[in-house]
This record gives C-alpha cells, structure tokens and sequence, in this order.
C-alpha cells in the first residue's frame, strides 16, 4: 500500500480461435488507499474508468475478459479482476490480422529507448483503416483512451495512479507525460507477450 510502488496491468482478452490477447501498462501509486489492496484498487480503477475507452479501440470479434495487477517493486502484491461475461470490442464488420495494429508511443520528457513506451493495439477492423491509415475516427477513439489512461483513481474512493514508463534495464519509473497515435497499422510480430509501457 505504499505510495511510489510500481504495478504492472496486464489487460487480456481473446479473439476468434481461442488466440490470446494481452497488452501490458505500468502504473506508480500516488496516493496510498485504504478500503482494500492497492492492486484491487488499481484494477478496480482501470475497469471504471478505462474498460470502454479501451473497447472503442478494437474489433468486436474480440473481448476482454481480466484485468491483471501484479506488483513489480513489491513482488507479494497481486489481484485478477475477471469480467464475466467477458466485453467485446466497439468496432463492427471484418477484424484485420492480429498481427497488424495501431501503436501508441508514451513520453516521459526525456530521450532514449529506456524512456519511452510503446503500446500495440488489440485487431482493428476493414473499415478503419484504408491502406493502413487509420481512419480519424478511431484515431480520436485511441487518443481518448490514451489521454484518459494516464491518470486514473479519483483520489476518493480510489487512489490515484500514473501511467509510467518502467524500464527492466535501469529498475527505475519514469511518469508519461505525452503520447502519440500513429495513425497507421504496424506489424507486431517479434513483439514479446506482455511487454508494453
């Protein structure tokens, strides 16, 4: 429950097949809480506040079914939050490849690979994107989540949490203070399960 403490949430869903899908972002603890763990209140957090930003932001082929907390500066802290049912995505008609997707870029105002994150998107669909340019409304949909995403917990009946950037090299947190859309697809094939900002 202590304030500064880093977590890890790990968002995971399906898509058609039974295939995984899992996109991972580190959280600093601002504030401590009180009326239960801190990773129950971060999942809790992320669910209230950024379940359906997220939705809007991928196929409805797929769903989300858990949020996962894991402590990473203190390793006993841990919490699994599973939506049943699970919640399907926000965009209609024919999903694109899994291995295609929008990526996020987080800033933290400083240069070099080990500050700065990078978040690949849940499968898109057909019709927005045209060429691999994705179409300004979804790009709007992702950057309402990323800008809601970078604070989190109301300060009252949660604590509040940032959006950091953890680098496993230097064992240090660095808070986001930027983002950016792309507003093409990119390929994720090399990219590890569970890596992310």
């Amino acid at each position: 429950m202590a304030i500064n403490n880093i977590y890890r949430v790990s968002v995971e869903g399906e898509q058609p097949g039974g295939n995984k899908l899992i996109c991972t972002f580190h959280y600093r603890a601002d504030l401590p809480t009180v009326l239960q763990t801190q990773s129950e209140d971060l999942a809790d957090a992320w669910n209230d506040e950024l379940q359906i930003l997220w939705r809007n932001t991928f196929s409805d082929a797929c769903t989300i079914n858990a949020i996962r907390v894991r402590g990473v500066t203190d390793l006993t802290e841990g919490y699994d939050l599973s939506l049943s049912p699970a919640q399907p995505g926000g965009l209609s008609s024919d999903m694109l490849p899994s291995i295609v997707a929008p990526v996020v870029t987080w800033y933290t105002g400083l240069i070099g690979r080990s500050n700065r994150g990078r978040s690949f998107l849940w499968p898109i669909t057909e019709p927005h994107q045209l060429q691999g340019v994705i179409g300004g409304a979804l790009v709007s949909a992702i950057n309402s989540f990323a800008a809601a995403a970078m604070f989190i917990g109301d300060g009252v009946t949660q604590a509040q949490y940032q959006l950091v950037v953890w680098s496993r090299k230097l064992t240090v947190a660095r808070p986001v203070t930027a983002f950016l859309t792309r507003p093409l697809t990119y390929r994720q094939g090399r990219r590890q399960r569970g890596r992310g900002a």
